[in-house]
């Protein structure tokens, strides 16, 4: 069951044409945290991401962008490259640059939601670069092919 739910958390579409896409409910915009846009500024009816995609050019509409969602999805999604050519849209592992599921990515993922939840950061993956971790390890006395071994 956590196999599965590490699977639907890293799903994702691939705007292409935007046609399948529903805007505030699937997944779409590649974010850090969620891979959903944040609530709209203000009422809106748009409901498909090709609403937000002019037709003729196969850009975005930035003015209407802005006009509904907050600056950080804005630039998440003017960000985002669109499909020169008319193109269906398609699911794909967020967490693989192939964009397909591997047990590897999905370990890694695993191993970073408990952390959070228990309030942790691994050593190995610290944004500032720094390892306490590894750091202590490498101060104990003990002979060196026991620090290499640990």
């Amino acid at each position: 069951m956590f196999g599965l739910e590490l699977l639907k958390k890293g799903v994702i579409w691939r705007v292409g044409n935007g046609k399948q896409i529903k805007i505030w409910r699937h997944a779409w915009i590649p974010k850090p945290h969620t891979l959903r846009p944040g609530r709209s500024m203000r009422s809106c009816r748009l409901k498909w991401v090709h609403q937000l995609i002019d037709a003729e050019s196969h850009r975005w509409k930035a003015d209407l962008i802005r006009r509904f969602f907050y600056q950080a999805d804005v630039e998440e999604i003017l960000n985002l490259r669109l499909p020169g050519k008319d193109e269906e849209d398609m699911i794909a592992r967020h967490y693989e640059k192939t964009g397909i599921f591997s047990v590897r990515s999905a370990y890694h993922l695993g191993v970073a939601r408990k952390e959070m939840e228990m309030g942790q950061v691994s050593s190995s993956s610290n944004t500032d670069g720094a390892r306490p971790a590894w750091k202590k390890l490498w101060k104990i006395p003990v002979p060196h092919k026991v620090r290499i071994f640990a």
